[in-house]
């Protein structure tokens, strides 16, 4: 027997299953990286085609629309049950939740400054323990919580967390020195607390944080906050309702364009008409 002629035989063997091996190694690379950049491709058409992408910005940076998205839910959440909310126009509830989003962005920013406590990922990994995952019946469950939630990730939880914590910090002394009380029920509620303070802390914040005291102390933060609202749908409607109709034309016709509703250029040349008969 020829142990050269094997040896020789036994060597393209392997190199061929090396090769093979390495090519198929290379092709599920390849199509990996395909699906994560069709993922991304994905999320990031997913967030261009949401009504208000970059459609707001403050202090020079624009809103997410993971933001939008989680306010979208508070605010449906705080009105569903206001008769004043359902007559509304869909175009007033937009400006309406539009404000509602700035108010909540300069609220945050107030807080981060201002914060006597540094909240920690180990605070917010606990919270989150405590107050959403021991509410599951299962912890599976989670990523269905987010979605219902508003949340894209477990990182926007986190934020949210954040936010909270910190807002409980600051906003309680706010509250009491503008005047925030609380009714026997309330005080029931503290009695039966196990936290006292903490039950305490949070019923006043929560008062205070649907009051027309905290509407007016934002507005004066706003004074010090650089406010760009770029959605046109919002600047149509604005400079509607304040009479502005060459302004409003405008703005409804980039709307018509921006979401191709006819309503928008119905009201555009309402606008119009208005400017001609003035």
């Amino acid at each position: 027997m020829n142990f050269s002629i094997l040896k020789q035989k036994k060597f393209l063997y392997i190199s061929i299953v090396v090769l093979i091996s390495l090519s198929v190694t290379a092709l599920i690379l390849v199509l990996s990286n395909d699906k994560s950049n069709s993922a991304t491709k994905s999320e990031k058409n997913d967030e261009e085609n949401y009504s208000f992408y970059h459609g707001l910005k403050i202090n020079g940076e624009y809103v997410s629309v993971g933001i939008f998205r989680r306010e979208e839910k508070a605010f449906f959440d705080k009105y569903k049950t206001n008769s004043e909310y359902l007559r509304m126009s869909y175009e007033e509830r937009d400006s309406a939740f539009i404000d509602q989003v700035i108010e909540r962005i300069v609220l945050e920013d107030y807080v981060l400054k201002n914060a006597r406590i540094k909240v920690t990922s180990e605070d917010i990994e606990k919270y989150i323990n405590d107050n959403v995952i021991s509410n599951l019946s299962d912890e599976n469950l989670l990523d269905q919580y987010l979605a219902e939630n508003g949340f894209s990730s477990k990182k926007d939880l986190e934020s949210e967390v954040k936010f909270y914590l910190l807002k409980m910090d600051c906003l309680p002394d706010i509250a009491r020195e503008k005047g925030i009380k609380l009714d026997k029920n309330d005080e029931k509620r503290i009695e039966e607390a196990e936290d006292k303070k903490k039950m305490e802390d949070k019923l006043v914040v929560d008062k205070f944080l649907s009051s027309d005291e905290i509407k007016e102390w934002i507005d004066k933060l706003k004074k010090d906050v650089k406010i760009e609202i770029f959605a046109p749908s919002i600047l149509a409607y604005r400079n509607y309702k304040d009479g502005n109709y060459e302004k409003a034309a405008k703005y409804y016709k980039k709307a018509y364009i921006k979401y191709d509703k006819k309503e928008f250029l119905e009201k555009s040349e309402e606008c119009e008409d208005k400017i001609k008969n003035n």
